[in-house]
């Protein structure tokens, strides 16, 4: 082999794998709904906290006459949804065309470690809250708290009694249990 060849191969080579990689690196296609969680009803408007990447944000949601609305499987309206309800939104941008309530997937309470997601629901030693998955879905996780669970809402020490449904909560577990919860208020995008 000459010296000429052997420099076109060692050429040839980044080019070639460079092509091999874009013709492997399939485009994922683009999202045709979202799944979030209810917070409140406004109108015509639905907030909603939604997953973004790993995290959680606030979405306002407009609908109109042409929404349908599902809940349990069945036609509803839109004053049928309720915060704390898991529901499936498409289109993922402008007015919705379908808002359908699904029922979660339960998810396991880490030993140790954070967890940030949107709650659900406190009370009777439990909190009940929706958290991304590293597959993309979002599962519903249930834990303990106890009388040395701290809670934080913007900053200020409170009790679990003041989480709502729909807030985005970041939560600390040591245990299986809940050692701390903190809340930071989102505002709609």
């Amino acid at each position: 082999m000459t010296l000429k060849k052997i420099a076109l191969t060692v050429l040839a080579i980044p080019a070639l794998l460079s092509a091999m990689v874009l013709l492997t690196a399939a485009k994922k296609p683009a999202p045709t709904s979202f799944e979030a969680l209810v917070v409140k009803l406004d109108g015509t408007s639905v907030l909603l906290s939604a997953a973004d990447e790993k995290h959680f944000k606030q979405v306002a949601v407009e609908t109109d006459s042409k929404t349908q609305v599902l809940v349990a499987g069945k036609v509803a309206t839109l004053a049928d949804l309720k915060p704390g309800q898991r529901v499936i939104v498409s289109p993922p941008k402008g007015t919705a065309a379908r808002i359908e309530q699904k029922t979660p997937r339960h998810g396991k309470t880490p030993e140790s470690g954070l967890l940030d997601g949107a709650m659900v629901s406190a009370g009777s030693g439990r909190v009940t809250f929706l958290s991304p998955q590293s597959n993309g879905e979002i599962a519903q996780i249930e834990a303990a708290t106890s009388d040395k669970t701290v809670v934080m809402i913007d900053g200020k020490p409170t009790s679990p009694a003041d989480l709502k449904a729909g807030q985005y909560v970041v939560i600390a577990f040591t245990g299986g249990s809940v050692r701390r919860i903190v809340v930071q208020s989102a505002k709609a995008e």
